[in-house]
Order: structure tokens, then sequence, then C-alpha cells
């Protein structure tokens, strides 16, 4: 068998995975948040190290959406606080990322 091919192979998996670990959006506290509050939101993604980002709250009634723009730093690392508004409920969402849903009270 053809060794080149086997070395690609092989290297295959190592060059995937930091693809797929690549992009990560936290947001906290991790269990319901409390109108007037503060959420805490850290995203991650390398391949857009000093880009900016935007991260979207959207509630469940018509009109319920905000928007934070934040630049992320040379690792490719950003960070904000959202203050909670009076909604019951919020999806955050950010650019290759899954979405995170709190109930707020």
């Amino acid at each position: 068998m053809n060794t080149h091919f086997l070395r690609r192979l092989v290297a295959l998996p190592f060059l995937l995975v930091p693809c797929l670990l690549a992009q990560s959006m936290t947001v906290a506290p991790e269990t319901t948040l409390t109108v007037g509050g503060t959420a805490s939101v850290t995203y991650d993604d390398a391949a857009q190290a000093g880009k900016k980002v935007t991260i979207t709250f959207t509630g469940k009634a018509p009109g319920q959406v905000q928007s934070i723009e934040i630049t992320l730093d040379g690792a490719g690392h950003g960070a904000t606080e959202w203050t909670v508004p009076n909604w019951e409920h919020v999806t955050v969402t950010a650019p290759q990322v899954g979405a995170a849903e709190r109930d707020i009270e």
C-alpha cells in the first residue's frame, strides 16, 4: 500500500479535531435568568480572531430581539454581558455555534 496515502490518512483526525473544537459559546448562569439580572456570554472561534461577531438574543414575542456586537481578541475569544429584559424566554445565538436557551423569571 502507498505509504504516502497512509500518512495522510493517519494525519486526518489531527487536522479535523481543531476545526470541530474551534467554535464555542457559553451563557451563564446555566439556569433560569432573572429579569434585571445579568447573563454573561463568552464566545470562542480561533478562525475569527480579531473580527467582530454578533450575539443575538431572541424572545418568544414578536419584536423581542436584541443584538450585541463583540470584537474577538487575537486568540478568537470575546465576552459580553446582557441585562435580562422582562421576557419569558430567550434564545441566544452566534455564528457557527448551537443556540443556548434560557427561561426568564
